[in-house]
C-alpha cells in the first residue's frame, strides 16, 4: 500500500468527523518500535489535536510532540505492537502532551505501518466527573449531550434516560421506562454485557468502553459503544448504575469502507496485467504488484526498499524521473526502448509507461506511481504484420494482373490480341523491358512469332521470319518447364543469336501447354536486376492463361464451323421431310415414313453425336474461365446449340418410334415417380405452374416404363408450347372400374375445331417448327399397352386436356404415398 491515501479514499477521510492519521513505525537495531512518522492526516485530525498537517507530515512523533516517548499511555509501544502483529486494537488514553482524552481504533494495512481513527472524548470524561461532582452541571450535560445516557437498577429496569438515548432507539422516554435494558439488547450480546455489569457493580467502578448492538423500536439493529458507571454512597456501596451509549454506525461504516477500499485497491493491483510500483521521492521502491515483479525479473522482496536505478540503470530514464520530481508533471511514453543491463538475454524491449507524481495539499511531491505495459511482443507482431502486408500487396498486384489477363480471354475471340494483353501485363508485373509471344508451327519444327517488343532497343531481325527451336528456348519446348538465365551475353547460347538481334542481358521463357504438349512460349528479356523464382512462377501462370486463350480461340473456331454444319444439316433435314411429306399423299404414306426414318437416323445421328461431344468439351473448358459477361454469352450459345441438337434428335426419335415395331417391356411401375421423371426430363419455364394430383388408392401400372414416359414428356412439352405467356399444367391420375385414367391439362390456346380430326395424324402440325409426329407417336405408344387409349378435350382460349386410359389389375403396394 502506498504511503499516502488513494484519491478514492480521500473524500471519505476528509469528511469524517473522526480524526484519521497514517504512520510508518521506526524500529531500532533490535527491531523494537522507538518512533513513528506522520504520513497522512485528515482535517478532523487537525481540529481534534490542534496540529497542522503541513507542519507534521514526514516528521517523527518525537519531533512533533517532544517527550511523548515518556507518556504513561505508551503511544509508541501500543502502535508498534499493532504495526508488528497486524492485530487491530481499540482503547482509550489520555495524552499528556495534548491534555485530552481520546478513544482510538488502530489497525495495520501492512507490516511496519499503522492507521488510527480516533475521537476526542474529553467532554465525555468531564461528564463522568460531573456525574459525581455537580448536579447542575450534570443536568446540563445530561440533557444536551449527543450520547445516550440511561440509568438502570440492578435488575436492568430503566429508571431514567436522556432524549439522545430515546431518539437513538426510536422510543419515547415513557415507553423506555416500561422496558428493561436486556429487552433492548440482542440475545448474542447479553452474556458478555452481564459479566461487564457484574464486574463494575462489584468494584463500584466504571467499566472499560465496549461494543455491542441495540434493537430499535422498528426492530432494526445498530452498533454502539457503551461505558457502564456505578454510583456508590459514601461507604462505597453501589446505589445506581448509568450507561453512556454512543451510536457508532458511521464509524463502523467508515471502517468497513476503508477496509473494503483497501481490499479493492489490493485486488486491482494484484489482478491487473499492468505493472504497478509506488516509489518514494528518492525513487526507492515502497510497494510493487506481482505483475511488476514478474515483468522486471525480480521478486517483490528483491524490489521493495531498493533504489529503482540501482536495479535498472538508465541515465535517460533517471533524468526523466528527476524532471517529474522537479516539475510535478506526469509523463507518458509509448513503445520506449529499454535494455536490461543485468538481463542481456532479453535484448531490446519496448514499453508504454507513465510516471505520475503523488502530491500533498501544498503541492509537494512525496511519491510516484509508475505503471508499465510491455509492448515488445506487439512491436514484433507489427513488424511481422508489415512484412506480411508487403507480401499481401505483392500478391494483390499479381492477382490483379492475372485478372486483367483473364478478362482479355473473355473479351476477345482471336488469340493474337488476347496474347498481346497477356504479354504486356506479364511484362509490366515482372519488370522486363522486352520480349515476344510465339506459337509452334504446324510442322512442329519452327517458332512463328505473333509479335515482338524490343523494348525500344535496335533490332534488325525480321520478326516475320520463322524462329528456329534451339538454345534455351528449345529447352522450354523440350521440357515444358520455365527456363531463365541472368547473364545471357556470357552463356553458351549467345552464339546462336542472329546478327542484328536485340542485346539480351537476361532472358526467361515460359511455355504454353495444351494436352501436355508445348505449343508456344512467352519470352521476356532485359529485367533490371535479373529474373527470380517468383518471376518464373508468375510467367508460368500467365503461360497457362495464354494456353486457355489459345484453346478457347481454337474451340470457338470449331464451334462456328459446327454451327454452320448443323445449320446445313437442319436445312437438309427440312428439305428431306418436306420432300417425303409430298410422297405420303398417296396410299404408300406409311412406307415412305419408314424409309424417311431410316434415312434420317443414318445421315443425322452420327453428326449429332459429334456436335454433342464438342459442345460438352466446350462447356467444360468455359466453366474454368473467370465469371464475366463474355463467359455468360459463351454458355448461352452452347446451351442454344444443345437445344437445337436435342430438337433434331427428338425429330429423329419420333420418326423412328412411329415406324419401328413396338415390343413393350412390361413391368410394374410406381406412377408418381414416373410423372416426376417426366417433368425432370422436360424444360418447364418459370412462368408455368405445375400441379400434380394422384389418388391414394391408385395401384402400380403394368406398362413399358420408357414408352409411357415418352408419352408424358410429349404431352407436357405440347402443354408448355400451348402456353407461350405462361399458365398451369395439371396432371391427375385416378382409377375407375379397373382402368387407370391419367390426364395432362393446360390453360393454353386450345385446339380450333378445324384441327380436331387431324391432331393424331402423322405429319400434321400447327407449329412453325415440328414434323407432326408427337401426338401420333403418343397414340401408337399408348395403344400398344393392353388396349390402352388416348383422347382429348379442348376449348379455344381456355386450354386442352389429354386423357390416357390403361387397364390395371395389379394390387396396391404397402407403404405407398401420394406425391405432394
Amino acid at each position: 500500500m502506498p504511503e499516502t491515501i488513494e484519491a478514492s479514499h480521500q473524500f471519505l477521510l476528509e469528511n469524517m468527523m473522526n480524526g484519521y492519521a497514517y504512520h510508518k513505525i521506526i524500529f531500532d537495531k533490535d527491531e523494537k518500535p522507538v518512533n513513528y512518522v506522520f504520513l497522512e492526516v485528515n482535517k478532523a485530525f487537525e481540529r481534534l489535536t490542534g496540529l497542522k498537517k503541513d507542519e507534521i507530515i514526514g516528521k517523527k512523533v518525537t519531533e512533533v510532540l517532544p517527550g511523548i516517548e515518556n507518556d504513561p499511555a505508551d503511544w509508541i509501544g501500543v502502535y508498534g505492537m499493532v504495526a508488528v502483529s497486524g492485530k487491530p486494537i481499540r482503547f482509550e488514553n489520555y495524552s499528556e502532551k495534548l491534555k485530552k482524552w481520546y478513544t482510538v481504533y488502530a489497525y495495520s494495512p501492512k507490516k511496519g505501518y499503522f492507521a488510527s481513527i480516533f475521537e476526542d472524548i474529553t467532554v465525555l470524561k468531564e461528564l463522568e466527573t460531573c456525574l459525581f461532582t455537580s448536579e447542575t452541571k450534570y443536568r446540563r450535560l445530561y440533557e444536551t449531550n449527543r450520547d445516550g445516557i440511561v440509568q438502570t437498577d440492578r435488575t436492568g429496569c430503566i429508571v431514567e434516560c436522556n432524549e439522545a438515548y430515546a431518539d437513538m432507539l426510536g422510543y419515547s422516554k415513557e415507553e423506555l421506562l416500561e422496558l428493561t435494558y436486556q429487552q433492548l439488547t440482542p440475545e448474542k450480546w447479553r452474556h458478555m454485557e452481564n459479566e461487564i455489569v457484574n464486574q463494575s457493580w462489584e468494584k463500584s467502578d466504571y467499566s472499560p468502553v465496549y461494543e455491542k448492538e441495540f434493537v430499535r423500536k422498528d426492530a432494526s439493529v445498530f452498533p454502539a459503544s457503551v461505558r457502564v458507571l456505578v454510583v456508590s454512597d459514601e461507604n462505597g456501596k453501589p446505589l445506581e448504575m448509568w450507561s453512556i451509549v454512543r451510536d457508532i454506525t458511521r464509524s463502523k461504516q467508515a471502517e468497513e469502507l476503508i477496509t473494503k477500499e483497501k481490499n479493492v485497491l489490493s485486488a486491482i493491483m494484484e489482478n491487473t496485467g499492468t505493472m504497478l510500483a509506488y516509489l518514494d521521492p528518492e525513487f526507492n521502491f515502497v510497494a510493487v504488484n506481482s505483475a511488476y515483479a514478474k515483468g522486471s525479473g525480480h521478486t517483490v522482496n528483491e524490489l521493495v526498499g531498493k533504489n529503482h536505478f540501482a536495479l535498472f540503470q538508465n541515465e535517460e530514464n533517471q533524468t526523466i524521473f528527476e524532471q517529474v520530481r522537479e516539475t510535478g508533471k506526469t509523463v507518458t511514453y509509448y513503445d520506449k526502448p529499454f535494455k536490461y543491463v543485468n538481463q542481456p538475454e532479453r535484448g531490446v524491449t519496448y514499453w508504454n509507461w507513465t510516471l505520475a507524481p503523488v502530491k500533498d495539499e501544498t503541492g509537494n511531491v512525496h511519491g510516484f506511481v509508475l505503471s508499465l505495459i510491455e509492448t515488445t511482443q506487439r512491436k514484433e507482431m507489427e513488424q511481422e504484420l508489415l512484412e506480411t502486408l508487403e507480401v499481401s500487396q505483392q500478391r494483390e498486384s499479381e492477382i490483379l494482373a492475372l485478372l486483367k489477363a483473364s478478362k482479355a480471354v473473355l473479351y476477345n475471340r482471336e488469340f493474337q490480341p488476347i496474347a498481346r494483353v497477356i504479354f504486356d501485363t506479364c511484362k509490366e508485373l515482372i519488370g522486363a523491358s522486352a520480349g515476344y509471344v510465339s506459337l509452334l508451327s504446324h510442322e512442329g519444327k519452327e517458332n512463328d512469332v505473333l509479335f515482338l517488343d524490343s523494348g525500344k532497343l535496335p533490332c534488325s531481325v525480321d520478326p516475320n521470319l520463322p524462329m528456329p527451336i534451339r538454345g534455351l528456348r528449345g529447352e522450354t519446348y523440350r521440357t515444358g518447364e520455365v527456363a531463365y538465365h541472368n547473364d545471357f551475353m556470357h552463356s553458351k547460347w549467345v552464339k546462336l543469336m542472329p546478327e542484328g538481334h536485340v542485346k539480351l542481358k537476361n532472358v526467361l521463357f515460359a511455355p504454353l501447354i495444351i494436352d501436355k504438349k508445348t505449343v508456344g512460349i512467352i519470352g521476356l528479356a532485359n529485367k533490371p536486376g535479373g529474373f527470380s523464382e517468383r518471376d518464373a512462377n508468375m510467367a508460368v501462370a500467365f503461360g497457362e492463361i495464354a494456353s486457355i486463350a489459345l484453346i478457347n480461340s481454337r474451340m470457338l473456331e470449331t464451334l462456328e464451323e459446327n454451327e454452320k454444319r448443323l445449320k446445313a444439316y437442319t436445312e437438309r433435314l427440312e428439305e428431306l421431310v418436306e420432300e417425303e411429306a409430298n410422297k405420303l399423299k398417296n396410299a404408300e404414306r406409311l412406307a415412305a415414313i419408314g424409309e424417311t426414318a431410316g434415312m434420317v437416323g443414318h445421315d443425322i445421328r452420327n453428326p449429332l453425336q459429334t456436335i454433342t461431344s464438342i459442345v460438352y468439351l466446350a462447356k467444360e473448358e468455359v466453366k474454368s474461365l473467370p465469371a464475366s459477361s463474355k463467359k455468360e454469352d459463351l454458355i448461352e450459345s452452347l446451351v442454344t446449340i444443345e437445344e437445337q441438337v436435342s430438337y433434331i434428335n427428338k425429330i429423329v426419335s419420333d420418326l423412328q418410334d412411329f415406324v419401328k415395331p413396338l415390343n413393350p417391356k412390361i413391368e410394374e411401375i410406381y406412377l408418381p415417380e414416373l410423372v416426376k421423371d417426366a417433368f425432370m426430363s422436360s424444360a418447364i419455364p418459370e412462368n408455368v405452374k405445375v400441379l400434380i394430383s394422384i389418388e391414394d388408392d391408385l395401384p402400380q401400372l403394368v406398362v413399358d416404363r420408357y414408352l409411357i414416359k415418352r408419352v408424358l414428356i410429349n404431352l407436357i412439352t405440347n402443354a408448355v408450347q400451348a402456353m407461350p405467356n405462361g399458365g398451369t399444367i395439371t396432371v391427375k391420375a385416378a382409377q375407375r372400374d379397373g382402368v387407370a385414367h391419367i390426364s395432362v391439362e393446360d390453360t393454353g390456346l386450345g385446339i380450333p375445331d378445324e384441327n380436331r380430326n387431324k391432331i393424331f395424324k402423322p405429319l400434321f402440325t400447327t407449329k412453325s417448327k415440328g414434323q407432326g409426329f408427337g401426338l401420333s407417336v403418343c397414340k401408337r405408344l399408348v395403344e400398344a399397352h393392353n388396349g390402352g387409349s388416348i383422347a382429348f378435350e379442348s376449348e379455344v382460349g381456355k386450354g386442352s386436356k389429354f386423357t390416357i386410359k390403361i387397364p390395371n389389375h395389379v394390387r396396391r403396394p404397402d407403404g405407398w404415398k401420394q406425391i405432394k
